[in-house]
């Protein structure tokens, strides 16, 4: 009877220490859970900016464009007329030129071709 009950003791200690590894790497694995949600959420939050910022950048491009081929087409008319006046062209050139060049100027088109999608 004695090894009997010593055999109950170890199979009782066994399913205890079972049941506290178990335990053990459940919380284990809930951590890791709720680390992974934690991460998750922060992707959804980056994207919720990021779409906002995506909207702003649409108008204000679609501003500056429309802006520069104005500008552009008000140089070169400036720069036609002072031509057939005969007066000096420097400056309505000089200014054509300045506002292409400012057109895009430090822009990563990358950025630029992914916000324009």
């Amino acid at each position: 009877m004695k090894s009997l009950e010593i055999i109950n003791r170890i199979e009782s200690k066994k399913v205890e220490l079972g049941m506290h590894v178990e335990l053990g790497l459940l919380q284990d694995l809930e951590k890791k859970v709720n680390q992974f949600a934690s991460e998750n959420k922060q992707v959804v939050d980056l994207i919720k900016s990021l779409d906002s910022v995506k909207n702003k950048f649409k108008t204000l491009d679609k501003k500056i464009a429309s802006d520069f081929k104005l500008l552009r087409d008000e140089s070169e008319k400036l720069y036609k007329q002072a031509s057939d006046l005969g007066i000096e062209t420097k400056i309505p050139f000089q200014l054509g030129a300045k506002i292409s060049k400012l057109y895009g100027e430090n822009w990563d088109m990358d950025a630029v071709n992914f916000l324009r999608k």
